[in-house]
């Protein structure tokens, strides 16, 4: 029996010795399918051991802005980078959502911060009344929440100021009066937030360069061209500050 095994197995060497076309053929039906199989294989590896990652640049900022807002939700800072993450991706529903639900959680001065970013959603919607409205809500309970920590301060025997406290957010407030003023055409109501929040800051760039652009188009050049220098010697490269300037020198 070994020997006829053998025999067979020898007359089909020697046919297929014989016959190249046959042997090639073989020879191509099996890598093809030794490349396939290594293929299925690499893209069932691939779906399992590929990282999953974010999509693009922004969405991984949203992440963690969103994973920063979870982990302090009482923190107004964190809440209001998030709602402006969404509004700037144009997630404008969601910012609204997490608008409304921050100021239901965000409490005291961090709540300040949170309306600010209200009023830029309301900005952006056009809304001026409504931006009126916020921001004079906002300025009244941070007003009310500065004089608390003062009376709780001065009841542990420690001496605060209004002067101690950050009035970054409260610039912020009264910058978004002064455009919601602007662009509804109160020139006058909108200087007023500026020389406000000005005496908070008097070195703001933004917001001296954004008082020449009132100061000019009330016609008050001499002013206009003097704040603009003024936000110049500050940060000496402002953009807006310098555009303005050229434009009003050149009239």
């Amino acid at each position: 029996m070994p020997e006829l095994q053998d025999a067979r197995y020898e007359r089909v060497f020697e046919r297929t010795e014989s016959d190249p076309v046959t042997w090639w053929l073989s020879f191509a039906i099996v890598f093809v399918v030794v490349v396939a199989l290594v293929g299925l294989l690499y893209a069932i590896l691939g779906g399992f051991l590929a990282p999953s990652t974010p999509r693009t640049l922004v969405e991984s900022q949203l992440i963690l802005l969103k994973n920063a807002a979870r982990t302090e939700p009482n923190s107004g800072k964190a809440r209001e980078a998030y709602i402006l993450a969404l509004d700037a991706s144009g997630q404008k529903d969601a910012a609204r959502k997490e608008y409304d639900s921050a100021v239901k959680q965000v409490v005291g001065l961090e709540r300040t911060k949170v309306y600010s970013a209200g009023m830029t959603l309301l900005l952006e919607n056009k809304d001026y009344k409504g931006t009126v409205t916020l921001g004079t809500k906002a300025l009244a309970e941070d007003e009310a929440a500065r004089k608390k920590v003062i009376a709780d301060m001065k009841q542990n025997d420690a001496l605060v100021t209004d002067s101690q406290f950050d009035n970054t957010t409260r610039i912020e407030v009264l910058l978004n009066l002064a455009h919601a003023y602007d662009l509804s055409g109160d020139l006058d109501a909108s200087l007023k937030q500026l020389n406000s929040a000005l005496a908070l800051d008097g070195e703001a760039a933004d917001v001296l360069s954004v008082r020449a652009d009132v100061y000019s188009r009330l016609g008050q050049k001499d002013k206009a061209i003097a704040d603009y220098k003024k936000a110049l010697q500050f940060i000496p490269d402002y953009a807006p500050a310098l555009a303005g300037l050229k434009q009003l020198k050149a009239k």
